[in-house]
């Protein structure tokens, strides 16, 4: 399904992170059936992932070379986070980090859902649930006049409606006649009957005459799409749901994976390495390249050696060491310190013994400051102060 004997250390790294559920998704054939049709050197994988803030540490500072993420339960709403995204809306599902791009195609595909089903700002929608796919709902009919949100959690369903100034009714209570029901629960997903689960009576006068948005997807028809066809509701299932996403996810991959090739090729390292030979000055765009693509192995070890070579006989000028130097910084990860604490640093030239740092730094952190110890390990014969501590 991968096609792993195709990978190679180039190949672009894209794909589904969330629960359990990722191992089943249509993704996984979708994206690389299209890859492999196309002749991208990119592949989907599955990513079960517990820890997210791991995860983000991961894929922020791998060498690997990411071209973007679908993001599913239960990990909608961490990537604003970690983007510091402030804005009403924190939930989204696709993530190009190249472009630090985030948004939601749900969103979009329920704009495709009301367009289908010919949904009037005037109906009255019932959503049944209150997790982030709800609230995406709740925010994709922010200019719709008739929206209830119901569900079993009553604290989180009262908090997304007073969120979006909207009315929460339990499952229990009694609701008047809906024109659309948009289910955002899993129920469904493992062919569970919705009404059972839910309790709502579908002979009830409520669901008469409805139409339906089903967002789960399984192989087999769910209770609720059942339900449509016997009574010739029309409906949107969870595989349609899905198709109108992921057309736009698939779009914004293809738009990343391109951008990440034609970046690849933009400069010839061994032109690079000739002319900084011949002792010529190189750009600001061409250090960033050279050293960009050797971070992301797109750049063997042989030629970046041959780079340095040519920089030590050759020389570099100043605005040249600045532009490195500040390629070299953004190329890390940073550490940002709360203002309030008093931070010193105590940087060595490098040595043998380590006879100031290893009593200094306690002392200095004694006295009230606060002193973060960033050092190497086992450098050369000596070894680094971590071995030594």
């Amino acid at each position: 399904r991968f096609y792993l004997d195709k990978l190679s250390s180039k190949t672009l790294i894209g794909g589904l992170i969330g629960g359990k559920q990722v191992y089943h998704s249509l993704g996984l054939s979708f994206y690389n059936n299209y890859f492999v049709k196309h002749k991208l050197d990119s592949v989907y994988f599955p990513f079960e992932v517990d820890d997210f803030d791991d995860f983000w540490f991961w894929i922020n500072n791998s060498k690997i070379i990411f071209y973007g993420f679908s993001i599913t339960m239960p990990h909608k709403s961490e990537i604003s986070k970690h983007l510091r995204i402030s804005s009403k809306f924190q939930v989204h599902n696709l993530y190009i980090p190249s472009q630090e791009k985030i948004l939601n195609t749900d969103m979009l595909a329920f704009g495709s859902a009301f367009d289908y089903l010919k949904i009037n700002k005037t109906d009255k929608i019932m959503i049944v649930g209150t997790g982030n796919t709800a609230e995406t709902a709740l925010f994709a009919l922010q200019d719709f006049h008739n929206v209830i949100i119901c569900g079993r959690n009553s604290y989180s369903g009262a908090f997304l409606a007073k969120k979006y100034s909207r009315k929460f009714y339990h499952l229990t209570d009694k609701i008047e006649q809906i024109d659309l029901l948009i289910n955002c629960t899993s129920i469904g997903l493992e062919n569970e009957d919705f009404w059972i689960e839910t309790k709502l009576n579908k002979e009830d006068q409520t669901f008469s005459n409805i139409k339906v948005i089903d967002l789960p997807y399984a192989k087999k028809i769910s209770s609720l799409i059942t339900h449509c066809h016997k009574k010739a509701f029309k409906y949107a299932d969870g595989g349609m749901f899905w198709k109108w996403q992921a057309e736009r996810q698939l779009t914004e991959f293809c738009q990343a994976i391109n951008a990440k090739e034609k970046k690849i090729m933009q400069y010839n390292p061994v032109e690079l390495i000739i002319k900084k030979r011949e002792g010529k000055e190189l750009t600001r765009d061409e250090i960033r390249f050279f050293i960009g693509n050797y971070l992301e192995g797109n750049i063997p070890e042989y030629q970046m050696s041959s780079l340095l070579m040519a920089i030590f006989f050759a020389e570099m000028n100043p605005k040249e060491i600045q532009t490195l130097t500040e390629i070299y910084i953004e190329s890390g990860a940073r550490i940002t310190f709360d203002k309030s604490l008093k931070t010193v640093d105590k940087h060595s030239t490098g040595g043998v013994g380590d006879k100031i740092t290893i009593p200094l730094a306690p002392i200095v952190a004694a006295c009230g400051a606060k002193i973060p110890m960033i050092s190497g390990r086992g450098l050369g014969h000596t070894g680094g102060t971590l071995d030594k501590l």
